[in-house]
């Protein structure tokens, strides 16, 4: 069953990331200059996602894989995350 970026966004990340990406109490926003794909580039997100990733930037914790999440999902969520980069003003060209 196919599901937009923004579902497989709502599914699986805002919790943490919050709605649209803007951060919570869990989780750091992804609408920042620290995530602009020359910081954190696509493969930057797949790892996070695949493998999960220690904390650096921001003191939430470490974050945890998310396996259930395939390649495509992870492309999709990618896509939308970068759409919603580009919306808030930051000059990103999403490439999907």
């Amino acid at each position: 069953m196919y599901m937009s970026g923004i579902d497989l966004f709502r599914a699986n990340c805002a919790q943490c990331h919050g709605d649209k990406g803007i951060g919570s109490d869990t989780g750091p926003p992804l609408i920042h200059e620290y995530y602009h794909p020359y910081h954190h580039p696509d493969f930057s997100f797949h790892t996070a996602v695949m493998t999960g990733v220690s904390q650096h930037h921001w003191e939430y914790g470490d974050m945890p894989s998310v396996p259930e999440l395939g390649q495509d999902d992870i492309e999709t969520i990618i896509c939308y995350v970068r759409s919603l980069q580009q919306d808030s003003g930051m000059p990103v060209v999403p490439a999907c």
